[in-house]
């Protein structure tokens, strides 16, 4: 009876106190002629500070801030739909102008206007430096002009591969040789683009301007060696593609790299070091190349829809898994020689992973012997050797 009566003269003194005011403290005797003195809760106080401290209002910057928001996501959606429909008449461009009836010269000056636009985007957002763009004109205008499944493969690869160097790039600044946008420069831009080039080239030299299916093609002895370049340069750019996207997708993963040689957990950016999302990411980037490669060939506007060629050419799918193992094939040759005859170390002072040796530089794994160009090279060629090899057998040509 006592402590509830001590209770209600607590709620009587606090229900009139006026609005923040501080109740005093409430003296009674209890139990055994013991004093207790009931203040207000903290809890109380606490709620009653809370409830006093009211939020300041808003200001000018950030109500413009605000208001910025829906714009710039409309602004953003607004560029995407650009690219898509400026990507979308290239391409039409292109197929339309390799129609047979047009000529040589039609579609060679399609291949070179095709070229020169993909060489100005990219040197517009940093894809490729002044000496990139020029060298991309160069390989991109061959290619292009040679062949409309070779030309779309190369459009594919350079589009897809800038946007995904460009994609989350902050959190790829980890070597010294970061550059923003992924710029190429000539050396690597002939590197990634200069030997398909030649292949492209030497298809058109054996077969012509048209691009038949490739069983066609083997069943002529004139054209049979026409079947082994397409596959070497669907080999090719499935290694370059694939290897592309699994190193900038894959420094994207949470967990650090292991080195390819003897799996040991190394940093991100070393050469050599692959990590799950990374080889998931260059079996993708080469089932790109291929379901390109495939779908030129068989929507080529020299084949007659319902025509034998056409149903010939629509069914060699396997197309697209021949990119897809050129990819995953090539992501590990390059990994291996990376960590072989590529050097890595870690340079203390900018604290960034480099390609050079030197007296602030603790070295990781590899020997100076090719640089990242040299090893794109190399595992490119490789790889393309092997889908060349491979490419018959997979399409059940014999």
């Amino acid at each position: 009876p006592t402590a509830m009566a001590a209770a209600g003269a607590l709620l009587i003194s606090l229900a009139a106190l006026p609005v923040g005011a501080t109740p005093a403290p409430v003296q009674t005797r209890g139990i055994a002629g013991r004093s207790f003195t009931y203040g207000a809760p903290s809890a109380l106080r606490r709620r009653s500070s809370r409830m006093v401290a009211l939020r300041p209002p808003r200001t000018t910057a950030e109500d413009g801030a605000a208001a910025a928001a829906p714009v710039a996501k409309s602004n953003e959606a607004l560029r995407a739909l650009k690219k898509i429909a400026g990507a979308s008449v290239l391409v039409t461009g292109l197929r339309a102008a390799h129609a047979p009836q047009l000529g040589m010269a039609v579609q060679a000056t399609s291949g070179a206007a095709a070229a020169s636009a993909i060489a100005a985007w990219g040197l517009r957002r940093k894809a490729l430096s002044p000496s990139g763009a020029l060298a991309g004109l160069l390989v991109g205008t061959v290619t292009m002009a040679s062949s409309l499944r070779c030309g779309m493969t190369l459009l594919a690869f350079f589009i897809a591969s800038s946007l995904i160097t460009q994609y989350k790039e902050a959190a790829k600044a980890v070597d010294d040789h970061f550059k923003k946008g992924g710029q190429r420069g000539a050396v690597q831009a002939l590197c990634n683009a200069g030997v398909p080039a030649l292949l492209a080239l030497a298809s058109y030299t054996i077969t012509g301007p048209m691009d038949l299916p490739l069983a066609s093609l083997a069943a002529d002895p004139a054209k049979r060696k026409a079947v082994t370049v397409l596959g070497g340069f669907l080999g090719y750019y499935g290694c370059c593609c694939g290897d592309t996207w699994a190193s900038e997708l894959g420094q994207l993963s949470k967990k650090e790299p292991r080195l390819i040689t003897n799996f040991k957990t190394v940093r991100k950016g070393t050469n050599g070091g692959v990590t799950t999302l990374g080889l998931a990411s260059s079996v993708f980037g080469g089932l790109w190349m291929g379901l390109i490669f495939y779908l030129a060939g068989a929507f080529h506007p020299g084949l007659n829809s319902g025509s034998s060629l056409a149903a010939l050419a629509s069914s060699e799918w396997r197309l697209i898994a021949l990119g897809a193992l050129a990819g995953i094939l090539g992501s590990l040759i390059d990994s291996t020689l990376g960590a072989t005859i590529q050097f890595t170390g870690y340079n203390r002072k900018k604290q960034k992973i480099t390609g050079t040796p030197g007296p602030d530089v603790d070295y990781i794994s590899g020997y100076s012997i090719l640089d990242n160009n040299g090893v794109n090279l190399v595992s490119a060629s490789v790889t393309a050797t092997i889908i060349a090899l491979l490419t018959k057998p997979i399409l059940g040509i014999a």
